[in-house]
């Protein structure tokens, strides 16, 4: 009976830190917050971003909607189409 309470008791504590851990979901706005100030994300991307409550979506590898991924450009513009 004593090992079952303090089995019960341990997982009990293992289960309030791991929720501990996934309640705090401000630092995701922290995140964002600091990559605007530095210019890597512009004020529209970060709109996008809190609109989606700062998760991509679960089709995380497709872009969001008006969300700049960035150009692909060539090196050389002078390539003679064949």
């Amino acid at each position: 009976m004593k090992k079952k309470a303090i089995a019960v008791l341990l997982c009990v504590l293992a289960l309030t830190v791991l929720g501990g851990f996934t309640v705090g979901g401000s630092g995701l706005r922290e995140y964002y917050a600091g990559l605007l100030e530095r210019g890597i994300i512009t004020e529209a991307e970060y709109e996008k971003l809190e609109a989606y409550g700062f998760e991509l979506p679960e089709s995380g590898k497709k872009p969001l909607d008006d969300f700049s991924i960035g150009e692909i450009s060539t090196a050389n513009e002078d390539v003679v189409e064949r």
